[in-house]
């Protein structure tokens, strides 16, 4: 029997609390977002990580007050210059009231007239440059206490900052993988609809004779070569394309219910006007991502792509995808063969060729978990997982396990195998 709406909501939120993660985290205070309180976070399989905070908002900069006066500072006189400022802001004192004290300051330190120079009152000094910055920043950083602290920390936070935004880049590759497998079905959902309506508009209008010509190889990347031959080819092809994925579409959406999923960053949206980053996301809510349900998923997900001899084993997840006989052949599309938006000009590896690189590499845990993929296809296809239970399927796929780097930490990871 079909679930409801308000059935699969509830089913999803319980779901949701019984995988959290929250048993694999170790840290000193979770209630807290602040520096000093570091944890570590450890999720199913992997070695812990560090963190400083569980997310970072925009900090706000906090001048240098020694820098600010070396900045334009390029030889000694400008140093010189420097030095009068320096003297007549620490005793507080006007332009006028400070010009004889400043020289008399600067003269004490060693500087001197320059003979050679045309124009007045231009310094030189026997210390190099460097040398002589590294004395005003002794000089002014035991006057400037409070604002040279300030900007300390400033500077702590930044590289703590920096530290944490590299230690969150796994997490989120993580959520990027996932949200780009989705929007490979997604994107052409998107387009070819708009297609549809956009050919079915010009057809209604009568424009037969432009409409008969190629089509543009760009504007149609997403087409096969044969059906962009005409618009007519390209219109037949995106209603068959959307007749054999849009099931799939709708159990992907739930996917991302079933594993926890967070929202790809462009869809996070504003925050107080300041565009939401990927530091400002809670690693908490990434690191909840139920990535290895996901790879699991994935390999059987593989089994729907790609005639099979009778007798091998069936996708736990769903039906098989390659058992239409249509004329444009939009199910001979393999997702699997595409190259993510993410992965273009840099390594452009397969979904494929990730896959079988990570089971290479022994980064999926539990590649066929019966109980696993229960779980999951129970939330995403009700229908098919009541038809899986009452065939056995189930209890018939192997448990199938490769090498972890530390297989007592996996055991006390696994749950519900």
């Amino acid at each position: 029997m079909t679930r409801t709406q308000k059935e699969r909501i509830e089913d999803s939120r319980r779901y949701a609390m019984e995988t959290n993660y929250s048993d694999h985290l170790e840290y000193i205070s979770l209630e807290e977002n602040k520096a000093e309180l570091n944890f570590s976070l450890k999720t199913y399989g992997e070695n812990k990580v560090d963190f400083h905070k569980r997310y970072w908002n925009d900090i706000e900069r906090v001048k240098d007050p020694v820098e600010d006066f070396l900045r334009w500072s390029d030889n000694k006189n400008d140093i010189a210059d420097q030095f009068k400022s320096f003297y007549r802001i620490k005793n507080e004192l006007g332009y006028e009231e400070a010009k004889e004290g400043q020289i008399k300051y600067i003269k004490k330190l060693g500087f001197v007239e320059s003979k050679t120079s045309t124009w007045k009152n231009r310094f030189t000094h026997k210390l190099k440059v460097a040398e002589l910055k590294d004395l005003f920043r002794q000089k002014a950083e035991a006057h400037f206490i409070e604002e040279v602290k300030a900007h300390g920390n400033y500077v702590k936070l930044l590289n703590q900052r920096s530290e944490d935004i590299r230690n969150r880049e796994v997490f989120v590759n993580r959520v990027n993988f996932f949200h780009d497998f989705v929007s490979e079905f997604t994107l052409r959902n998107r387009s070819f609809k708009a297609d549809i309506e956009r050919i079915q508009l010009r057809i209604g209008q009568g424009d037969y004779e432009s409409l008969a010509g190629t089509r543009d190889d760009y504007r149609f990347a997403l087409y096969p070569k044969h059906a962009r031959t005409s618009a007519f080819r390209a219109l037949n092809y995106a209603k068959e394309w959307l007749m054999v994925y849009e099931p799939i579409i709708n159990e992907i959406e739930r996917l991302k219910t079933a594993l926890n999923a967070p929202e790809q960053l462009k869809n996070m949206g504003y925050d107080n006007e300041v565009f939401t980053k990927w530091e400002h996301v809670d690693i908490i809510k990434l690191a909840n991502f139920d990535y290895q349900g996901f790879l699991t998923f994935l390999l059987d997900f593989r089994l729907r792509f790609g005639i099979k001899p009778s007798g091998n084993k069936e996708a736990l997840s769903g039906s098989q995808i390659r058992n239409y006989e249509n004329d444009y052949k939009a199910d001979e599309w393999d997702v699997f063969e595409c190259i993510s938006e993410s992965q273009k000009y840099r390594d452009e590896k397969t979904y494929n060729e990730r896959l079988n690189k990570m089971l290479e590499n022994g980064e999926i845990y539990t590649i066929s978990s019966a109980g696993r993929m229960a779980e999951i296809v129970e939330h995403t296809n009700y229908q098919y997982h009541k038809k899986n239970e009452s065939l056995d399927r189930y209890k018939e796929t192997p448990l199938i396990r490769v090498k972890v780097s530390d297989e007592q930490d996996a055991e006390i990871g696994r749950w519900k195998l």
